[in-house]
């Protein structure tokens, strides 16, 4: 068995630098992490991993919980890319990652009882009903947790700031000859969801645009089936908008796919904007306008933050840290045409 020494030897760097490098403690140069870390691949070095939890009392894995949309699972083109840009964050710090479920075999359990069971470090908590006593649980609990789009007194949050890039767009639409303006929303009864209502409502009071309810239409989730839905609603309207703002780009290309099969085109008949901007959507040869939220940052930060309470030992409670969001225009936005 390849031990510590044998890559001490290999390196020429002595046993305590090489523990250092391999175990993430301790101040050394990334340098000579990468030197540490190369030879022990080459040597193929297997950590002691139950000797290392009894020195450190830690277990170098981060739980996850994510109780999802059944129909998208990690699908979900939103969760999953912060996911990704969380992992390679603290996969880099020595950390692996356990989702969580409510089962130990047969045994039904919390998620918390499940956290402590398995001993995990910290939590991210990526989606799920929030205000569910399952989730306040985590939350008021001891353990490090951040939670992504969901602000609660007893934990962090990382979330996007969206007012700002809603002000900005309402204010180029307007320029563009636009007042009867739609809104497809997700639900108003989730934080996320109540919160981009405000703030879209407040863009158009700032603008000085009238509301009119008729145009805001609900959806349950964010999907392309979604948008084809709500957008029906809107054609059957007498006085139909000339701009849609949308929930998610999979609802704006549901949107404008709709429009395109009542033979209205975009954006010469209609604009329309999605929300996300994680893929730069395009529809044919058309780029899809939208609100764009930065999910390396916010999968960054949540690495960050949590990585911090682990390492302080101390959770940081009722701490809400906003990434920037802007409007993109693109292609499907335009002037107001003559209804």
């Amino acid at each position: 068995m390849v031990t510590i020494k044998d890559i001490s030897q290999k390196t020429g760097f002595s046993i305590a630098t090489v523990s250092k490098a391999i175990n993430y403690t301790g101040r050394i140069p990334e340098e000579t992490r990468k030197i540490v870390l190369k030879a022990a691949e080459e040597l193929g070095y297997v950590p002691n991993h139950s000797a290392r939890l009894l020195k450190t009392t830690k277990s170098w894995t981060i739980g996850i919980i994510y109780e999802g949309n059944a129909k998208l699972g990690l699908y979900h083109p939103f969760y999953s890319r912060i996911l990704e840009f969380f992992r390679k964050e603290v996969e880099s710090n020595g950390y692996d990652l356990l989702f969580l479920s409510q089962y130990f075999g047969a045994i039904k359990l919390s998620y918390l009882e499940h956290a402590k069971m398995k001993g995990v470090d910290g939590i991210l908590v990526l989606c799920g009903p929030m205000n569910d006593p399952r989730f306040t649980e985590i939350f008021q609990s001891n353990l490090p947790t951040v939670v992504i789009d969901h602000v609660s007194p007893d934990t962090t949050t990382i979330t996007s700031q969206t007012q700002e890039s809603f002000i900005e767009a309402i204010r180029q639409i307007k320029a563009l000859g636009h007042r009867d303006i739609a809104y497809i929303h997700g639900p108003t009864n989730s934080y996320i969801g109540g919160l981009r209502m405000r703030d879209f409502k407040y863009a158009m009071n700032y603008s000085k645009i009238n509301i009119r309810e008729d145009l805001m239409i609900h959806s349950d989730f964010y999907t392309n089936d979604d948008g084809h839905i709500a957008t029906r609603k809107l054609l059957a309207l007498n006085n139909r908008p000339t701009a849609i703002f949308c929930s998610s780009d999979d609802v704006a290309l549901g949107a404008i796919d709709e429009l395109k099969q009542y033979g209205i085109r975009v954006p010469e008949d209609i604009s329309v904007i999605g929300f996300d901007g994680i893929r730069n959507e395009k529809y044919g040869d058309i780029r899809v306008g939208y609100i764009k939220q930065h999910l390396v940052s916010i999968g960054e930060s949540a690495a960050h933050e949590l990585l911090d309470q682990i390492n302080s030992k101390k959770k940081q409670k009722d701490k809400v840290i906003y990434i920037d969001t802007e409007f993109v225009k693109n292609d499907t936005v335009g002037p107001c045409c003559n209804k």
